[in-house]
């Protein structure tokens, strides 16, 4: 509904338009004449319906367990709905404050049952969801597609912990997931006045969930390397902890023992993928960036094979690496 609402408003300011919508409008009941426009009736109504959203899903997140858990069918179901409609909400108290703290308690406690699991994982990865606005740059659509990343990575964590959705649902989340994050192109973390954007950094929460879905086997980890190497090279910048994000993915993937030395042969790759676009692009802003961001993902990932004291000479090969930048 409340894009209906937003879909007016943008109809009621259009020049064809505006005349008769800001005409003053008596709303029904007032007996003091006509006080609002139309518009104002619609911004009003807006406002009201997401504070109403705001209180009922403080309730929601407050509820313990046991209270959780006798909600009737259709009130999981509501709440649901509820979340699925307000994901594309610029609105970061509501994103992050109390929808997904309250989808999160859902999860976790087994609230929802496999129907209206695969329900949200199937509607997260629609293209009024995951795939909303897929391509732009600068826009609040990011809105929509990193808060449906970051509900997607909270159901696979979940499926990765106890089974509830079936072979071919995680083939296809896998899939969309991996072509959702080659075709990113909003790599903001955070936007003054409308909170974390964040599509990067949850991609890369998505793929180290991948990685650790036992359904997915280590012969489809050079795919998920492909999607790293995605992020990469484009041009960020990242400066709000995604680069570390993206290395957890690599080590993760080692640490259900793939081959070491393919690894280091995929780091490889990103060097001389680099090499290759100074060559093309000479020292452009592009070349720049992705240099740089390159070169901090191979120091990351040193360091978190560092802090756990393992892969020496993986290690030592990494640190040759970042010596050619």
């Amino acid at each position: 509904m409340a894009l209906v609402y937003y879909y007016l408003i943008d109809i009621a300011d259009a020049p064809e338009t505006r005349e008769a919508s800001h005409a003053r409008v008596a709303p029904k009941g007032c007996d003091g004449g006509a006080d609002f426009t139309v518009v104002e009736v619609v911004r009003y109504t807006l406002w009201r319906e997401n504070m109403e959203l705001k209180d009922k899903l403080t309730k929601y997140n407050k509820m313990n367990s046991k209270v959780m858990k006798e909600l009737s069918k259709e009130e999981v179901s509501g709440l649901i709905d509820d979340i699925l409609e307000n994901a594309s909400t610029a609105d970061t108290e509501l994103r992050y404050e109390l929808i997904y703290p309250t989808l999160s308690k859902m999860v976790s406690r087994d609230i929802l049952s496999e129907k209206e699991f695969s329900r949200l994982l199937r509607a997260c990865l629609d293209e009024n969801n995951l795939f909303h606005g897929l391509g732009e740059k600068g826009t609040d659509s990011v809105f929509t597609r990193a808060f449906s990343s970051l509900i997607l990575y909270t159901l696979l964590e979940a499926n990765s912990k106890k089974q509830v959705l079936s072979v071919p649902e995680v083939d296809n989340a896998f899939e969309q997931i991996l072509q959702y994050t080659e075709k990113e192109m909003d790599t903001r973390g955070f936007v003054e006045g409308k909170g974390w954007a964040f599509a990067i950094a949850h991609a890369a929460d998505m793929l180290q969930c991948l990685v650790q879905t036992p359904l997915i086997t280590m012969e489809r980890f050079p795919d998920i390397l492909a999607a790293v190497k995605s992020c990469l090279f484009k041009e960020g910048p990242y400066i709000d902890g995604e680069i570390d994000r993206l290395a957890m993915v690599a080590k993760l993937i080692m640490e259900k023992g793939f081959a070491a030395n393919t690894l280091e042969s995929w780091l490889q790759s990103l060097v001389i993928s680099v090499s290759e676009l100074r060559a093309e692009e000479g020292m452009s802003y592009k070349f720049y960036r992705i240099n740089t961001n390159v070169m901090n993902f191979l120091r990351s990932l040193y360091f978190a094979f560092k802090k756990d004291g393992d892969r020496v000479k993986l290690r030592v090969s990494i640190y040759q690496l970042i010596k050619k930048f």
